[in-house]
């Protein structure tokens, strides 16, 4: 078992019924006590705090806020996803393409992007130098701050200097 992971087996001698099987991976949560003299244990995957913008964004259209032009991108398959500490950008078609990944801060109308990297974990992923390669993405600096205009269940618009990006929930 490699160095940080956990192995969970039934101590009970006996083999376990198929519906009580299963393979899971993430950062888990053990929880120990006593019940009416039984020792119990319960094991949970810790769940992310990213709330309404947590999930999976498909970018609708970049407005430039010094010329006025809009991109529709209706048809064009770019995504942000969201989920725990970690934002990812990329296109999709049959498969993933130039996928780059954040850390974030959101905080009320306030979301910060940092730390991106290409999404390459057989390379270490990669810090990225330039910011030339996000631009796409409605990225234009190594470190980003939007305003978060709009957020609900359904649709998320962003303001940074530069742009505004409309995004659909998929």
């Amino acid at each position: 078992v490699p160095q940080g992971w956990k192995t969970m087996v039934s101590d009970s001698g006996k083999p376990l019924p198929t519906y009580l099987y299963s393979f899971a991976a993430g950062d888990f949560c053990e929880k120990t006590g006593v019940r009416d003299g039984r020792p119990m244990r319960a094991l949970f995957l810790e769940t992310d705090d990213s709330g309404s913008l947590g999930g999976f964004w498909h970018m609708e259209r970049i407005d430039d806020l010094s010329t006025g032009e809009q991109t529709d991108l209706t048809e064009a398959r770019q995504f942000w996803s969201v989920q725990g500490t970690i934002l990812e950008v990329s296109t999709r078609s049959d498969g993933i393409v130039d996928p780059y990944i954040f850390r974030y801060e959101h905080s009320g109308s306030s979301l910060t992007l940092s730390d991106p990297r290409k999404n390459d974990r057989e390379h270490g992923d990669p810090a990225v130098e330039s910011p030339e390669v996000l631009q796409k993405y409605g990225i234009n600096q190594l470190s980003e701050a939007f305003t978060v205009e709009a957020l609900d269940g359904s649709k998320m618009q962003l303001r940074s200097n530069t742009v505004r990006i409309y995004f659909k929930k998929m």
